[in-house]
């Protein structure tokens, strides 16, 4: 298992947080805290280094306890790279405050379980 704290530098330790693991052939990225303008871009980060590996990788935001539009960019980065690359990224669980933001934002997240 593989813990990144997203830039330590510029968030508080406590704001962002992503575990890598791998089971069965599959990237799982798990997030915890929050995904705003600071986290966003450290997800989209962490998501291009995991989709341009060749297993299947399943974002899990069920640990997310805020959601912004920074979220959605990065959630929409990746799910495009994925598509270009011709790799599978599968969105779920969520939690209630990426529901409420992907209701907000009229986006339909496939593959969210």
């Amino acid at each position: 298992m593989l813990s990144i704290a997203a830039d330590p530098v510029s968030l508080p330790a406590a704001s962002f947080e992503v575990v890598i693991e791998e089971h069965n052939h599959e990237t799982v990225v798990r997030c915890f805290g929050e995904i705003d303008l600071a986290g966003g871009p450290s997800l989209t980060a962490i998501l291009h280094r995991v989709t341009r590996s060749d297993a299947p990788v399943r974002l899990d935001l069920s640990g997310v306890e805020f959601f912004d539009t920074s979220g959605l960019h990065a959630l929409e980065t990746a799910q495009a790279l994925a598509d270009r690359l011709g790799r599978r990224l599968e969105v779920g669980p969520v939690s209630e405050a990426v529901t409420r933001m992907t209701r907000l934002a009229g986006r339909d997240l496939a593959g969210a379980r």
